[in-house]
């Protein structure tokens, strides 16, 4: 789980029982302060979900199990965190490099 989303997930628990606003309205605020800290101002709580998801996928390589997890009704949905990123590649490479011995 990337940093900012962990931080955000100990901010959302340290604070929604302290706020007094409807949850949806409450959960926005506790996000959008929590990206200004990290210096990312247009955070928004669907970007916390999506980086649960990809940090799922990555681990787990199981698009299905993501599906249900994000209870996405179809799995084309769940195919937008199939993205592979540069840590993906290094450690597919090292893993690669690590066959040969």
């Amino acid at each position: 789980m990337p940093p900012w989303a962990a931080h955000l997930l100990a901010e959302l628990t340290r604070t929604l029982p302290l706020l007094a606003q409807p949850v949806n309205a409450r959960i926005w605020k506790v996000v959008r302060a929590a990206g200004k800290r990290g210096g990312i101002p247009a955070l928004h709580p669907h970007a916390l979900r999506h980086a649960c998801g990809a940090e799922l996928l990555r681990r787990t390589k199981n698009l299905r199990l993501v599906q249900e997890q994000l209870r996405h009704a179809d799995v084309q949905t769940t195919t937008g965190y199939t993205k592979i990123t540069q840590q993906d590649i290094r450690e597919g490479l090292e893993t690669l490099d690590g066959e040969g011995e």
